[in-house]
């Protein structure tokens, strides 16, 4: 009896390193409501001091000490603000002009230097942070880019392409890759497989980076919702269906590696996808609110009540706000908000809507 008590200590030790998310851990609202910060713009200080959880985001403001100087002000304000980064090391690092020169995942793995300087990014931008803010108890969480196939790819899946014809980054590569794979290059279903593996493949190695640069933090892949994948569409789907990326998300969420994902709640149908999603596999979340209307498929009210569902995995949200957002008389615009030009220019009137 004994032994088997021993055996069965250890199956549950396993059970409890390989699902850090386990079934008994609530970490809801563990983040709660956070700013999308791409800079102060015209905005208060203690305009960002007050949410929950500021979304660092790279590439939009920059990776460097006078940043992490702005962020700990805001630290001094609110010594409990959270921080989520956004690394975006991919400037500079390509040769498309289609991508404005940032690399893409083919970049990373065929042209000589790239996958190196990209991962030097990642590390680089997660130091500026970790070694001179005054709380790096309180950066939680990181991303890699986001509203990914794009940024890191031509996104193919979203257009149709003549029998001859290639996305502009496998051209960019064929005569690499038709080396790699011994044929010709075609964008056919064989090849859409290939891809994904690799797609796989290389955020594999990107979030381990991360995982290692941050010392352990959360590391969450960012999808853009307009692109499906295999968890969620009905087994049989042809793999060429528009905006189909062929992957499984748990190639990608793995223990050690990745912890969860970015939802959003466009829609009811969507939200429910994304959670059905999160509690199949036991995998955090965390997800975006969108205030103008044309970023939504649902009612105002609606989002903020499907980001707020209450479940073990949902850390909160981020909002995002342009100021022009009551401008528009759509049917799922904010209603609550004034229709006068101080309640209505965009950049300008974003600290009146996030104030209320």
């Amino acid at each position: 009896m004994t032994q088997i008590c021993r055996w069965l200590a250890v199956a549950l030790l396993l059970v409890c390193c390989l699902h850090p998310c386990s079934a008994q851990d609530d970490h809801y609202w563990d983040w709660g409501v956070g700013c999308y910060y791409g800079g102060l713009g015209d905005r208060e200080e203690i305009d960002i001091a007050m949410y929950d959880w500021l979304y660092l985001c790279f590439g939009n403001v920059s990776a460097n000490t006078e940043t992490v100087e702005q962020i700990n002000r805001y630290l001094a304000l609110n010594p409990d603000l959270k921080i989520v980064i956004r690394v975006w090391p991919i400037m500079s690092q390509g040769d498309c002009e289609q991508n404005r020169y940032q690399a893409t995942f083919l970049h990373y793995l065929y042209k000589d230097g790239v996958r190196d300087g990209v991962l030097k990014n990642i590390r680089d931008q997660i130091a500026v942070v970790m070694d001179n803010i005054s709380k790096p108890e309180n950066v939680v969480g990181l991303t890699f880019l986001e509203e990914l196939p794009g940024h890191f790819s031509a996104a193919p899946f979203m257009r149709s392409y003549a029998e001859s014809e290639l996305p502009w980054d496998l051209e960019r590569f064929k005569a690499e890759i038709e080396a790699e794979r011994g044929k010709p290059l075609v964008w056919d279903i064989e090849t859409r497989e290939w891809w994904g593996r690799k797609w796989c493949e290389v955020l594999g190695e990107i979030h381990a980076e991360m995982k290692k640069a941050s010392g352990g933090k959360l590391v969450f892949y960012y999808q853009q919702t307009n692109h499906s994948f295999l968890d969620i569409v009905p087994e049989g789907t042809p793999l060429d269906k528009r905006g189909l990326i062929p992957i499984h998300w748990g190639a990608i969420i793995k223990p050690g590696l990745c912890d969860g994902f970015f939802a959003y709640p466009n829609s009811a149908e969507i939200w429910d996808r994304y959670l059905k999603l999160a509690r199949d596999n036991n995998w955090l979340l965390f997800s975006q609110v969108s205030h103008p209307p044309f970023m939504r498929l649902c009612a105002w009210e609606e989002c903020i009540s499907l980001a707020r569902t209450k479940d073990p995995r949902n850390l909160g949200y981020f909002l995002y706000c342009e100021g022009d957002c009551g401008v528009s008389r759509a049917w799922n615009a904010d209603k609550t908000l004034p229709r006068t030009a101080e309640w209505s220019t965009r950049g300008v009137s974003v600290k009146y809507h996030i104030r209320r």
